[in-house]
């Protein structure tokens, strides 16, 4: 390992152990430039492209306590990087949909329920602290697949885990928040 390698481990130790604001700076200013010219090469728009990297630092800092699971830090975020520029090309990508009168008029007002929204937030919050609740590998895992769009493959890679095992993770969190959303279907 080299001094760059042990350096980068101690931040992501005081970052994940201590909540270190320092630390989460430095690794910041470490990668900020690098990650910049990354997402500019894929987004073609530097503004873009920073509300990117800042949406990866903002994820960092939301999964903190988790990151000494990742064994390297750097594909880590290069991979999430490029993720989310290639979901944010994707949202961008204009889609045409040919709507007939009846199906536009069935769907009508149903954002304007307040009820269906009060129940869509409350649900959304009760899978929230179902994902918080999973054991934190597993809350780890799932949240690289489902939420940052990696592939088992690598997730495997960044955590130095086998496919089966991610594959079993993942299987385990479905399972899991599965069970919380039975429950509230039936309360």
């Amino acid at each position: 390992m080299n001094d760059k390698d042990e350096q980068l481990r101690n931040w992501l130790g005081q970052l994940a152990r201590q909540n270190d604001q320092r630390a989460f700076r430095l690794l910041f200013e470490r990668f900020y430039p690098e990650l910049m010219r990354f997402a500019v090469f894929y987004v073609k728009s530097r503004e873009t492209a920073e509300e990117i990297v800042q949406d990866v630092f903002l994820k960092i800092w939301q999964m903190r306590a988790t990151l000494f699971l990742i064994a390297n830090v750097r594909a880590y975020l290069f991979s999430a990087t490029r993720n989310h520029c290639l979901n944010r090309l994707q949202k961008n990508k204009p889609v045409f949909i040919h709507f007939d009168d009846a199906s536009v008029s069935d769907t009508a007002g149903d954002d304007d329920n307040p009820q269906q929204q009060l129940e869509f937030r409350e649900t959304q919050r009760s899978v929230e602290a179902a994902v918080e609740a999973l054991p934190p590998q597993c809350r780890l895992i799932f949240q690289l697949v489902k939420e940052q769009g990696f592939s088992y493959r690598e997730v495997a890679d960044l955590l130095s885990l086998s496919p089966r095992t991610i594959e079993t993770q993942i299987g385990i969190a479905l399972r899991k928040l599965a069970a919380t959303l039975r429950f509230l279907s039936e309360s």
